[in-house]
């Protein structure tokens, strides 16, 4: 494993200019997602008594980093902030937030069936649900989890809303295939790099951002979705930029130079590669002196880099919301982007 290294933080003058200083997810993760007892719920009526019960739990109950649900709540407060009308505002609101808990059910599903595909034994923490069960547990449970999260478009009852999560659900899967054809681990390439962090981070973000939007005021809904997909881009980002200077315990996943030991290329490996000639070669050459990779990545700048990348898409994000009503829920949205830029976890 390699040796932890420091990195340097760039900070935008967005950044520097928020008054509410939070610099990582603790505060965040602390916070339980109210959502979570609603979603287990669901599955201690659908399951009373079954051995799937608690599999299909069992992530639910781990602390996780709650990201998602708060930046799609956040975003359907913003948007609802527009409407005039107040009437049915209680319905639209339930609906927003079934579609809430709709993007973390595929979220967590997905985690479950990435656990099987990468051979992980921890997640969010703990033993992974083919560690602490098997393997077929964890496809069994990933896919009713997702059968649930299905079960709620009849409720929400919206066409947009169904395109959304289907898109979703294909765009998770095109972006496993594109991470298992090795495409973006064999070419210098940052926007194909970029488009996989799209599909297999994003998606759920953005689609789940434009739901909200379509169910109180359609007009936002390109924004909202342009919001979802700037800032997901950018966490990931930063996930990986966390996988070069974080330990497995600090992140609750395999860290410390993880991907490159499973071959996986990331932004700041990428942009420190175009800049040695060395690094290429030993990438080249299939070597797996994970610490000699890391020193090269971090001498080159390949971590300042990246974070610059992650920057980039954040403020993206920030400006597509610019010009929306001032609201609490707004500010929550320009906090959450500060949180996931700022992370250290």
């Amino acid at each position: 494993m390699a040796a932890l290294v420091p990195w340097l933080v760039i900070r935008p003058s967005w950044q520097i200019m928020m008054v509410r200083q939070v610099n990582s997810l603790t505060v965040v993760q602390g916070q339980q997602w109210e959502g979570q007892k609603k979603i287990v719920s669901r599955f201690e009526t659908a399951l009373c008594g079954t051995d799937l019960l608690p599999v299909s739990k069992y992530l639910f109950s781990a602390a996780g980093k709650n990201i998602r649900p708060r930046i799609i709540s956040a975003m359907a407060g913003a948007v609802n902030a527009h409407r005039e009308d107040k009437v049915e505002m209680m319905m639209v609101e339930q609906k927003q937030d079934l579609v809430t808990q709709m993007c973390e059910m595929y979220h967590t599903a997905s985690l479950y069936h990435d656990d099987v595909i990468d051979n992980a034994d921890i997640r969010r923490g703990q033993p992974s649900v083919p560690a602490a069960w098997s393997t077929k547990h964890a496809v069994i449970g990933g896919d009713f989890v997702l059968a649930v999260a299905f079960n709620l478009l009849a409720e929400i009852d919206s066409e947009e809303v169904t395109s959304c999560m289907s898109r979703v659900v294909k765009d998770l899967v095109e972006g496993e295939l594109l991470q298992m054809s090795g495409k973006v681990d064999t070419e210098d390439n940052l926007d194909l790099y970029l488009h996989k962090c799209y599909l297999k981070t994003a998606t759920i973000i953005a689609n789940g951002c434009r739901s909200v939007a379509s169910l109180s005021d359609s007009s936002l809904a390109d924004e909202a979705e342009q919001f979802g997909r700037e800032i997901g881009i950018a966490f990931q980002v930063v996930d990986d930029i966390l996988d070069y200077v974080a330990s497995p315990e600090e992140l609750g996943k395999p860290g410390g130079g993880a991907d490159i030991l499973a071959g996986v290329r990331t932004a700041p490996l990428i942009l420190a590669a175009r800049q040695s000639p060395r690094l290429r070669r030993l990438l080249d050459e299939g070597t797996g002196d994970c610490e000699e990779i890391v020193k090269i990545v971090v001498e080159e700048g390949g971590l300042e880099m990246a974070r610059e990348v992650a920057n980039e898409h954040a403020d993206k994000a920030l400006k597509a919301v610019e010009g929306w009503k001032e609201s609490d829920c707004k500010n929550d949205l320009q906090e959450i982007v500060k949180i996931c830029i700022d992370r250290n976890m």
